[in-house]
């Protein structure tokens, strides 16, 4: 067992992770939850149950360090130390591979206080430390042991990006999800959910096919606008992105090829792309959020799935309002198309189609509807190639969008 010191990383709790964690061209951080979010602090008496996240790397990986938020309460100023236990476990649960250990030395300050704050555990005493391979899934674990009577106070985001990866393991390798354990002290409501401050930093001993430096999603002029920049590339055919399909399952999560972008076959300059969704409107889920990731393929027919990023739609909580139809374009043929819009208050509605001469050629609502977002999928068989618009009129007002179908 080898016994580090834990390092103060962070002083206040409004910086966020991003900023905590440095980057080297053979570095990556693994963040599942969404530093913006509201901070809680769920209390623990000590010891603390074992906390997990479940992380995923691409590639054949180290893990070099790990990023935890939380403080501890204690019951009287003293100097006594206590300890956090970090194991980075494979995912074999409900067996337990342990692929590293490392124990810290929780050391309080002069006021024998150890405060909430956003805490680095470097594994820097023995490389190389976890050994991620093959690549795949594994856990990120671990505890806090000390005086009884002191509580450790453990940092959480709400809601969670992906709820089902924070966890508490119990002894016999079960898992319980963190939403559920902490509920009714953090009061949360049937829909709430929480993710663990908790990151890992992976080092790629062995490089990857393509250095992704960076992978962004930003909202804008009505699409979602995916940046990207490599700093190597080795036989590199091209990047497919996929976007995530709307679902009202939690647990559904189906991607969907949406372009693709050629890549520079090899290169050791930086290279930077773009792609800018405009049917991004139409596969938001209810809190107007779009996901994508980049599947990057070699020519040798080899692929290799990027992180998760997101982009926040603009979602009206008034007025009338006629969103991007889904898939857009729309392939003349099939011509199936989902239809969505938001309407302010109960009243008859009428969702129409027009070519490009101003001919209405169907109506696919024509009803009394109730306030809030509807969507419906519909089929126009015998559309023909060409621009057509979409006209919404529900009670006095009007609003239209252009509709693009393709051969």
């Amino acid at each position: 067992m080898r016994t580090g010191i834990l390092f103060f990383f962070l002083f206040i709790l409004c910086v966020t992770a991003q900023t905590a964690v440095g980057q080297k061209d053979t570095c990556q951080p693994r963040i599942y939850y969404d530093p913006s979010a509201p901070t809680s602090m769920y209390l623990s008496s000590l010891p603390t149950p074992w906390f997990g996240v479940r992380m995923y790397t691409e590639w054949v990986s180290t893990v070099d360090s790990a990023f935890f938020g939380f403080g501890i309460h204690r019951a009287t100023a003293s100097t006594k130390r206590d300890t956090l236990e970090v194991r980075v476990l494979g995912n074999t649960l409900p067996a337990f591979t342990l692929l590293d250990r490392m124990d810290f030395v929780l050391i309080p300050n002069f006021n024998g206080l150890f405060p909430d704050g956003y805490y680095v555990a470097e594994f820097q005493f023995d490389a190389p430390v976890a050994w991620i391979n093959p690549p795949g899934e594994f856990w990120l674990s671990w505890r806090i042991k000390g005086t009884p009577t002191d509580q450790a106070r453990i940092m959480v985001k709400k809601p969670a990006i992906e709820p089902r990866r924070s966890v508490i393991i119990n002894s016999n390798g079960s898992t319980v999800l963190a939403t559920d354990y902490m509920r009714t002290q953090l009061g949360l409501g049937a829909g709430d959910s929480v993710d663990f401050v908790a990151e890992a930093r992976l080092c790629y001993p062995f490089g990857t096919p393509v250095e992704l430096v960076s992978f962004h999603a930003v909202w804008q002029n009505d699409g979602a606008l995916l940046s990207w920049e490599t700093a190597t590339e080795v036989n590199n055919y091209g990047f497919e992105i996929l976007r995530q399909t709307p679902s009202d399952q939690q647990m559904v999560k189906l991607w969907e090829r949406i372009a693709f972008v050629p890549g520079h076959g090899t290169s050791t300059r930086s290279q930077q792309y773009a792609f800018h969704d405009i049917a991004a409107e139409a596969a938001a889920d209810a809190h107007g959020i779009v996901r994508y990731r980049l599947r990057q393929l070699d020519y040798d027919g080899s692929a290799e799935l990027s992180h998760v990023v997101e982009a926040h739609a603009p979602t009206p909580v008034t007025g009338l309002y006629l969103y991007q139809n889904y898939p857009h374009p729309v392939r003349a043929g099939s011509a199936s198309t989902v239809l969505s819009f938001s309407i302010p208050e109960a009243q008859h509605t009428r969702l129409e189609v027009y070519d490009a001469l101003g001919r209405m050629i169907a109506a696919p609502i024509d009803k009394a509807l109730s306030a809030g977002r509807h969507s419906i999928e519909t089929a126009i068989p015998e559309i023909r190639p060409g621009i057509y618009f979409l006209r919404l009129q529900s009670g006095t007002g009007v609003v239209t969008r252009k509709m693009i179908v393709t051969e």
